[in-house]
């Protein structure tokens, strides 16, 4: 398990453990290995190699986006791992604090337009990273980009300079 206790890649599998377990006829252990958006513990499966007892749960972080954000990954997840089903799917949600008054995502852009912006992500280069860089970098009505500034872990640790409009 490429992630921390209690997220939703963790619930799954431990959801499933038993019944995996019971068809298999072996115990499987959730062994969670988070870090650096999935990749340590993508990396350590993908590098147990055919010992015919790892097995790997994760998102689209470390399998498809992973490559093309980290320059330096140890495994190849296209070569090292094949996918043989899908599980779940996990919708995102941008949400805010009740007390910014917007109700969707046109007027929360035009008050990023009066107001810096912080956002918070659980991973550099996780779909909801990607997903918020593609926000603030989309064109405002006044051909503008979002002023925000991009957490790299989860509040309160923020880092990263603001975009300039």
């Amino acid at each position: 398990m490429p992630y921390p206790a209690g997220g939703s890649s963790d619930i799954i599998a431990r959801m499933i453990s038993k019944q995996l377990g019971e068809a298999l006829g072996q115990p499987i252990v959730v062994d969670n290995r988070p870090g650096a958006n999935g990749n340590i513990g993508a990396a350590m499966a993908a590098q147990a190699g055919s010992d015919n007892h790892t097995l790997l749960l994760c998102d689209v972080g470390a399998l498809a986006i992973s490559p093309s954000v980290y320059t330096k990954l140890t495994f190849n997840p296209g070569k090292d791992l094949k996918g043989v089903a899908m599980l779940a799917y996990s919708p995102h949600l941008l949400v805010v604090h009740p007390s910014i008054k917007v109700s969707n995502l046109t007027e929360l852009v035009d008050l990023s337009q009066k107001t810096q912006l912080n956002f918070a992500v659980t991973a550099i280069g996780s779909a909801p990273h990607l997903a918020g860089v593609a926000v603030a970098q989309a064109p405002a009505p006044n051909g503008s980009t979002c002023p925000t500034r991009v957490a790299r872990r989860r509040l309160p640790i923020r880092s990263g300079a603001p975009r300039r409009c």
